[in-house]
Protein backbone atom coordinates (compact mmCIF):
# COMPACT_ATOMS: atom_id res chain seq x y z
CA UNK A 1 0.00 0.00 0.00
CA UNK A 2 1.49 3.53 -0.76
CA UNK A 3 2.12 6.04 1.73
CA UNK A 4 -0.22 8.74 2.64
CA UNK A 5 0.41 12.06 2.90
CA UNK A 6 -0.35 14.43 6.21
CA UNK A 7 -1.20 18.01 4.80
CA UNK A 8 -3.13 19.81 7.50
CA UNK A 9 -4.42 19.65 11.17
CA UNK A 10 -6.65 21.36 13.22
CA UNK A 11 -7.88 21.25 16.84
CA UNK A 12 -9.50 22.33 19.76
CA UNK A 13 -8.84 21.30 23.44
CA UNK A 14 -8.18 21.75 26.78
CA UNK A 15 -4.77 23.36 26.35
CA UNK A 16 -6.42 26.00 23.45
CA UNK A 17 -7.41 26.36 19.91
CA UNK A 18 -5.23 25.57 17.06
CA UNK A 19 -1.99 23.27 16.78
CA UNK A 20 0.09 25.85 18.10
CA UNK A 21 -1.30 25.64 21.31
CA UNK A 22 -1.37 21.86 21.85
CA UNK A 23 2.23 21.98 20.92
CA UNK A 24 3.58 24.43 22.97
CA UNK A 25 1.23 23.59 25.81
CA UNK A 26 2.60 19.82 25.50
CA UNK A 27 6.36 21.33 25.21
CA UNK A 28 5.50 23.40 28.50
CA UNK A 29 4.29 20.14 30.04
CA UNK A 30 0.75 21.71 30.68
CA UNK A 31 -2.44 19.78 32.07
CA UNK A 32 -5.40 20.40 30.55
CA UNK A 33 -6.99 18.79 32.96
CA UNK A 34 -9.07 21.11 35.95
CA UNK A 35 -11.98 21.12 37.81
CA UNK A 36 -15.34 21.42 35.78
CA UNK A 37 -16.24 24.65 34.58
CA UNK A 38 -19.80 23.83 33.80
CA UNK A 39 -21.06 23.07 36.90
CA UNK A 40 -24.67 23.79 35.68
CA UNK A 41 -25.18 20.30 34.54
CA UNK A 42 -25.28 17.59 36.94
CA UNK A 43 -21.92 15.24 37.74
CA UNK A 44 -21.83 12.40 39.59
CA UNK A 45 -19.43 12.09 42.46
CA UNK A 46 -16.07 11.67 41.75
CA UNK A 47 -16.49 13.43 37.87
CA UNK A 48 -15.89 16.50 38.95
CA UNK A 49 -12.69 16.56 37.01
CA UNK A 50 -11.89 16.46 33.68
CA UNK A 51 -10.24 17.84 30.65
CA UNK A 52 -12.42 20.30 28.98
CA UNK A 53 -12.60 22.95 26.49
CA UNK A 54 -13.39 25.93 28.44
CA UNK A 55 -14.73 29.11 27.36
CA UNK A 56 -15.41 28.40 23.69
CA UNK A 57 -17.23 30.99 21.74
CA UNK A 58 -17.99 29.77 18.78
CA UNK A 59 -18.05 33.16 16.58
CA UNK A 60 -14.44 34.04 18.43
CA UNK A 61 -13.22 30.90 17.48
CA UNK A 62 -14.01 31.60 13.99
CA UNK A 63 -12.36 34.78 13.72
CA UNK A 64 -9.08 33.06 15.23
CA UNK A 65 -8.98 30.15 12.61
CA UNK A 66 -7.30 32.69 10.01
CA UNK A 67 -7.83 34.30 6.81
CA UNK A 68 -11.06 32.62 5.51
CA UNK A 69 -12.82 34.07 1.99
CA UNK A 70 -16.06 35.60 3.38
CA UNK A 71 -17.90 33.21 1.27
CA UNK A 72 -16.58 29.81 3.65
CA UNK A 73 -17.12 31.89 6.65
CA UNK A 74 -20.66 32.76 5.98
CA UNK A 75 -21.16 28.60 5.44
CA UNK A 76 -19.48 27.75 8.72
CA UNK A 77 -21.63 30.51 10.62
CA UNK A 78 -24.53 29.64 8.91
CA UNK A 79 -24.19 25.64 9.67
CA UNK A 80 -22.75 26.37 13.39
CA UNK A 81 -24.80 28.84 15.37
CA UNK A 82 -27.27 26.83 16.06
CA UNK A 83 -25.71 23.89 15.97
CA UNK A 84 -24.22 21.10 19.20
CA UNK A 85 -21.42 22.31 20.36
CA UNK A 86 -19.52 19.00 19.14
CA UNK A 87 -20.11 19.95 15.85
CA UNK A 88 -19.32 24.04 16.46
CA UNK A 89 -16.04 22.45 17.57
CA UNK A 90 -15.32 20.42 14.60
CA UNK A 91 -16.21 22.73 12.41
CA UNK A 92 -13.37 25.44 13.66
CA UNK A 93 -10.57 22.54 13.51
CA UNK A 94 -11.88 21.24 10.03
CA UNK A 95 -11.43 24.84 9.22
CA UNK A 96 -8.00 25.23 10.31
CA UNK A 97 -6.83 22.12 9.01
CA UNK A 98 -8.44 22.70 5.70
CA UNK A 99 -6.89 26.14 5.59
CA UNK A 100 -3.62 24.53 6.93
CA UNK A 101 -3.64 21.88 4.09
CA UNK A 102 -3.05 24.79 1.14
CA UNK A 103 -7.29 23.94 -0.07
CA UNK A 104 -8.69 27.59 0.57
CA UNK A 105 -8.70 27.97 -2.24
CA UNK A 106 -9.36 24.83 -3.32
CA UNK A 107 -8.69 23.65 -6.79
CA UNK A 108 -9.65 19.89 -6.44
CA UNK A 109 -12.61 18.45 -7.02
CA UNK A 110 -15.47 17.91 -5.03
CA UNK A 111 -16.03 14.99 -6.32
CA UNK A 112 -12.31 13.47 -5.29
CA UNK A 113 -12.95 14.85 -1.47
CA UNK A 114 -14.15 12.36 1.31
CA UNK A 115 -15.30 13.05 4.55
CA UNK A 116 -14.83 10.61 7.83
CA UNK A 117 -16.35 11.34 10.88
CA UNK A 118 -14.53 9.44 13.73
CA UNK A 119 -16.69 8.31 16.50
CA UNK A 120 -20.48 7.71 17.67
CA UNK A 121 -22.96 8.84 20.33
CA UNK A 122 -21.42 11.81 19.91
CA UNK A 123 -23.87 14.22 21.32
CA UNK A 124 -25.32 12.60 24.43
CA UNK A 125 -25.44 15.68 26.67
CA UNK A 126 -27.01 17.18 23.53
CA UNK A 127 -30.06 14.84 23.49
CA UNK A 128 -29.99 14.57 27.62
CA UNK A 129 -30.36 17.87 27.51
CA UNK A 130 -33.02 17.81 25.01
CA UNK A 131 -35.27 15.34 26.96
CA UNK A 132 -35.42 17.09 30.08
CA UNK A 133 -36.61 19.98 28.04
CA UNK A 134 -39.31 18.08 26.16
CA UNK A 135 -39.44 15.18 27.53
CA UNK A 136 -43.05 15.45 29.01
CA UNK A 137 -44.01 17.13 26.41
CA UNK A 138 -42.18 17.14 22.94
CA UNK A 139 -45.00 18.83 20.84
CA UNK A 140 -42.97 21.94 20.33
CA UNK A 141 -39.25 20.51 19.81
CA UNK A 142 -37.41 22.04 17.32
CA UNK A 143 -37.48 20.19 14.18
CA UNK A 144 -33.87 20.57 13.44
CA UNK A 145 -33.47 18.08 16.84
CA UNK A 146 -34.14 15.03 14.01
CA UNK A 147 -30.83 16.03 12.47
CA UNK A 148 -28.75 17.23 15.32
CA UNK A 149 -29.08 14.30 17.07
CA UNK A 150 -27.12 12.01 14.87
CA UNK A 151 -23.73 11.20 14.32
CA UNK A 152 -24.67 11.72 10.69
CA UNK A 153 -25.73 15.57 11.07
CA UNK A 154 -21.44 16.11 11.33
CA UNK A 155 -20.91 14.26 8.06
CA UNK A 156 -23.33 15.98 6.44
CA UNK A 157 -22.31 19.68 8.23
CA UNK A 158 -18.15 18.93 7.21
CA UNK A 159 -19.35 18.17 3.77
CA UNK A 160 -21.49 20.92 2.94
CA UNK A 161 -18.72 23.23 4.55
CA UNK A 162 -15.79 22.25 2.57
CA UNK A 163 -17.79 21.89 -0.57
CA UNK A 164 -17.23 17.84 -0.23
CA UNK A 165 -18.88 15.65 -2.50
CA UNK A 166 -16.90 12.61 -2.76
CA UNK A 167 -17.08 9.05 -0.41
CA UNK A 168 -18.14 9.49 3.18
CA UNK A 169 -19.26 7.85 6.55
CA UNK A 170 -18.87 8.12 10.32
CA UNK A 171 -16.58 5.27 11.43
CA UNK A 172 -16.72 4.02 15.62
CA UNK A 173 -14.47 2.04 17.27
CA UNK A 174 -14.84 3.29 21.09
CA UNK A 175 -11.53 4.74 22.19
CA UNK A 176 -10.02 3.85 19.11
CA UNK A 177 -12.37 5.72 16.71
CA UNK A 178 -9.78 8.72 15.61
CA UNK A 179 -7.14 5.68 14.70
CA UNK A 180 -9.98 3.65 12.95
CA UNK A 181 -11.08 6.98 10.80
CA UNK A 182 -7.25 7.03 9.74
CA UNK A 183 -6.72 3.99 8.54
CA UNK A 184 -10.30 4.38 6.68
CA UNK A 185 -9.18 7.39 4.93
CA UNK A 186 -5.75 5.78 4.23
CA UNK A 187 -7.45 2.61 2.83
CA UNK A 188 -9.75 5.43 0.89
CA UNK A 189 -6.79 6.92 -0.53
CA UNK A 190 -4.96 3.93 -1.81
CA UNK A 191 -7.87 2.50 -3.51
CA UNK A 192 -7.80 5.97 -5.58
CA UNK A 193 -11.71 6.18 -4.36
CA UNK A 194 -10.26 10.06 -3.44
CA UNK A 195 -7.74 12.95 -3.72
CA UNK A 196 -8.03 14.33 -0.93
CA UNK A 197 -9.43 12.88 2.45
CA UNK A 198 -10.60 14.90 5.49
CA UNK A 199 -10.95 12.91 8.98
CA UNK A 200 -12.91 14.72 11.87
CA UNK A 201 -12.78 13.60 15.09
CA UNK A 202 -15.28 15.35 17.13
CA UNK A 203 -15.47 15.18 21.26
CA UNK A 204 -17.71 13.07 22.99
CA UNK A 205 -19.86 15.06 24.85
CA UNK A 206 -21.17 12.76 27.77
CA UNK A 207 -24.18 13.30 30.00
CA UNK A 208 -24.29 12.33 33.60
CA UNK A 209 -26.01 8.71 32.30
CA UNK A 210 -22.92 7.71 30.71
CA UNK A 211 -19.99 9.77 33.18
CA UNK A 212 -22.31 7.36 36.13
CA UNK A 213 -21.75 4.52 34.10
CA UNK A 214 -18.31 4.63 33.55
CA UNK A 215 -17.97 5.32 37.43
CA UNK A 216 -19.86 2.42 38.25
CA UNK A 217 -17.66 0.45 35.81
CA UNK A 218 -14.45 1.61 37.83
CA UNK A 219 -13.46 2.77 34.39
CA UNK A 220 -12.91 6.83 36.08
CA UNK A 221 -10.32 8.25 38.65
CA UNK A 222 -11.15 7.45 42.03
CA UNK A 223 -8.97 10.19 44.01
CA UNK A 224 -6.61 12.96 44.12
CA UNK A 225 -9.75 15.29 43.22
CA UNK A 226 -8.12 18.09 45.17
CA UNK A 227 -5.12 17.47 42.84
CA UNK A 228 -6.36 17.56 39.56
CA UNK A 229 -3.11 17.63 37.46
CA UNK A 230 -2.27 14.71 39.65
CA UNK A 231 -5.20 12.42 38.49
CA UNK A 232 -4.35 10.67 35.45
CA UNK A 233 -1.51 8.29 36.21
CA UNK A 234 -1.47 5.68 33.66
CA UNK A 235 1.37 2.79 33.94
CA UNK A 236 1.78 3.98 37.67
CA UNK A 237 1.69 1.64 40.24
CA UNK A 238 -1.50 4.26 41.63
CA UNK A 239 -3.23 4.07 38.42
CA UNK A 240 -7.45 3.91 39.18
CA UNK A 241 -9.03 5.18 36.02
CA UNK A 242 -8.79 7.10 33.29
CA UNK A 243 -9.92 11.19 33.43
CA UNK A 244 -12.38 12.25 30.76
CA UNK A 245 -11.66 14.88 28.07
CA UNK A 246 -12.85 16.88 25.10
CA UNK A 247 -11.28 17.72 21.86
CA UNK A 248 -12.07 17.98 18.71
CA UNK A 249 -9.26 17.57 16.05
CA UNK A 250 -9.17 16.91 11.79
CA UNK A 251 -6.32 15.81 9.77
CA UNK A 252 -6.36 15.97 6.28
CA UNK A 253 -4.91 13.04 4.26
CA UNK A 254 -3.96 13.06 0.85
CA UNK A 255 -2.26 10.71 -2.02
CA UNK A 256 1.20 11.34 -1.90
CA UNK A 257 1.74 11.56 -5.67
CA UNK A 258 -1.67 13.81 -5.62
CA UNK A 259 -0.14 16.54 -2.44
CA UNK A 260 3.19 16.91 -4.17
CA UNK A 261 2.01 17.52 -7.37
CA UNK A 262 -0.15 20.62 -6.25
CA UNK A 263 2.58 21.77 -3.67
CA UNK A 264 0.81 20.71 -0.71
CA UNK A 265 2.99 21.47 2.81
CA UNK A 266 3.59 17.72 3.41
CA UNK A 267 3.67 17.47 7.56
CA UNK A 268 4.04 13.57 7.65
CA UNK A 269 3.59 10.15 5.56
CA UNK A 270 0.95 7.49 7.31
CA UNK A 271 3.13 4.50 5.97
CA UNK A 272 0.66 1.61 7.63
CA UNK A 273 -2.46 1.13 9.17
CA UNK A 274 -4.20 -2.43 10.96
CA UNK A 275 -7.39 -2.92 12.55
CA UNK A 276 -7.98 -6.58 14.06
CA UNK A 277 -11.03 -7.20 16.11
CA UNK A 278 -10.79 -9.56 19.38
CA UNK A 279 -14.18 -11.38 18.88
CA UNK A 280 -15.16 -9.99 22.30
CA UNK A 281 -18.07 -8.41 23.35
CA UNK A 282 -16.78 -7.19 26.73
CA UNK A 283 -14.26 -4.45 27.70
CA UNK A 284 -11.45 -6.41 28.59
CA UNK A 285 -7.97 -6.39 26.82
CA UNK A 286 -6.40 -8.75 25.04
CA UNK A 287 -2.67 -9.11 24.72
CA UNK A 288 -2.35 -11.75 21.65
CA UNK A 289 -5.03 -9.42 19.57
CA UNK A 290 -3.13 -5.89 20.53
CA UNK A 291 0.60 -7.93 19.58
CA UNK A 292 -1.32 -9.49 15.90
CA UNK A 293 -2.22 -5.23 14.99
CA UNK A 294 0.85 -3.77 15.72
CA UNK A 295 2.93 -6.34 14.20
CA UNK A 296 0.50 -6.17 11.28
CA UNK A 297 0.54 -2.04 11.05
CA UNK A 298 4.64 -2.36 11.12
CA UNK A 299 4.66 -5.16 8.63
CA UNK A 300 2.01 -2.96 6.38
CA UNK A 301 4.17 0.08 6.81
CA UNK A 302 7.66 -2.43 6.05
CA UNK A 303 9.24 -1.07 9.19
CA UNK A 304 11.08 -2.88 12.02
CA UNK A 305 10.13 -2.75 15.31
CA UNK A 306 13.62 -0.81 16.08
CA UNK A 307 12.95 1.70 13.45
CA UNK A 308 10.46 3.27 16.09
CA UNK A 309 11.27 6.31 18.31
CA UNK A 310 7.94 7.08 19.74
CA UNK A 311 4.90 4.87 20.72
CA UNK A 312 1.50 6.08 21.49
CA UNK A 313 0.06 4.02 23.90
CA UNK A 314 -3.74 3.65 24.96
CA UNK A 315 -2.68 4.35 28.50
CA UNK A 316 -6.06 3.75 30.15
CA UNK A 317 -4.93 4.02 33.56
CA UNK A 318 -6.57 1.21 34.59
CA UNK A 319 -4.88 -2.09 36.11
CA UNK A 320 -5.94 -4.98 33.85
CA UNK A 321 -5.96 -2.46 30.56
CA UNK A 322 -1.97 -0.91 31.54
CA UNK A 323 -0.48 -4.75 32.42
CA UNK A 324 -2.10 -6.31 29.28
CA UNK A 325 -1.03 -3.10 27.19
CA UNK A 326 2.78 -3.20 28.66
CA UNK A 327 2.70 -7.13 28.23
CA UNK A 328 1.83 -6.66 24.56
CA UNK A 329 4.59 -4.07 23.48
CA UNK A 330 7.00 -6.04 25.41
CA UNK A 331 6.29 -8.75 23.21
CA UNK A 332 7.20 -6.38 20.04
CA UNK A 333 9.65 -4.16 20.99
CA UNK A 334 11.23 -6.78 23.47
CA UNK A 335 14.27 -5.20 25.49
CA UNK A 336 13.88 -1.89 24.05
CA UNK A 337 10.99 -1.08 26.44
Amino acid sequence: MTATAITGMGVVCALGQGVDALTQGLRAGRSGIALRERTARPLPDGCRIGAEIRGFSFDSALERVGALPEERKARALKLGRRAPFTVQTSVVAALEAWSAAALEPSGVDPERVGVLIAGNNLTQQYVFQTHGEYGSDPTFINPRYALQFLDTFHLGVVSELLGAKGEGGTVGGASASGNVALARAHQLLALDLCDVCVVVAPPADLSILELQALANAGALYKDFTDAPSRTCRPFDRRHNGFVPGEAAACVVLEREAFARARGAPVQGRLLGVAVQLDGNASSDPNVDGEVRTMRRALAQAGVDPGAIDYLNAHGSASPLGDRTEVEAIRRVWGARV
